[in-house]
């Protein structure tokens, strides 16, 4: 889906840690790349590339003189997680260690809650097995395939169905908490941009139109 946006606008979405930007010459150079080399790739390497590009959004810029600029967008795909440990004198250390969020593209890749320089734990995710599975925190379990990690239904006890359930609203109520914290902290021109994108929807853009009435700047 493609969005247009002011040159304004485009500058106050780069402050922003949710997004990731890329030139369009660049994607569509990768992606000519990959086109050319189909021929010698794996079938799990064609559907990696197909999944990173429609991750992607398409987004037109005006810039000040009415020319146009051209972007793709789509949700960062690491985040940063702080972990605490004591030491043996009994001095509390934190430690900022930069992780695959919880996102389609990462359960696809099998990485999420992986590190980023955690090489060891990034191949063996991708030497693993076809058929292996994993469960995520919202009860949803993924297996491998040749084609990478797909979600598969599966038969569940009614008590795991409960706790999980359970748990999933719990992961609900943090994630709300934590959503509505990022829009307290975003300018005024950051919260028109997301709104302006019609990949944000559900909880995500229930609390920006909500931040967006309360300073009055809702279209």
């Amino acid at each position: 889906m493609e969005t247009s946006i002011t040159r304004q606008e485009f500058n106050e979405l780069l402050k922003s840690s949710e997004i990731e930007v890329f030139e369009a010459d660049k994607v569509l150079g990768w992606l000519s790349e990959v086109l050319k080399s189909a021929g010698n790739l794996t079938l799990s390497e064609i559907s990696a590339a197909k999944v990173e590009y429609d991750s992607l959004s398409q987004l037109t810029v005006v810039n000040d003189d009415l020319t146009k600029s051209f972007y793709y967008t789509r949700p960062t795909q690491v985040e940063e997680r702080t972990f605490v440990e004591t030491t043996v004198d009994g001095v509390n250390k934190s430690m900022t260690v930069k992780m695959y969020k919880d996102t389609p593209l990462n359960r696809f890749r099998g990485i999420v809650g992986i590190a980023v320089n955690d090489k060891q734990s990034l191949e063996k995710s991708v030497a693993e097995a076809v058929g292996v599975k994993k469960r995520y925190a919202d009860g949803r379990v993924y297996q491998k395939t040749e084609s990478g990690w797909k979600p598969v239904a599966e038969n569940k006890k009614r008590p795991e169905k409960t706790k999980l359930n359970t748990a999933g609203r719990d992961q609900k109520k943090t994630l709300k908490e934590r959503i509505i914290s990022a829009v307290k902290h975003m300018s005024d021109g950051q919260i028109k941009v997301f709104l302006k994108n019609k990949d944000i929807s559900g909880l995500r853009r229930s609390e920006l139109e909500k931040e967006a009435r309360k300073r009055g700047i809702m279209n």
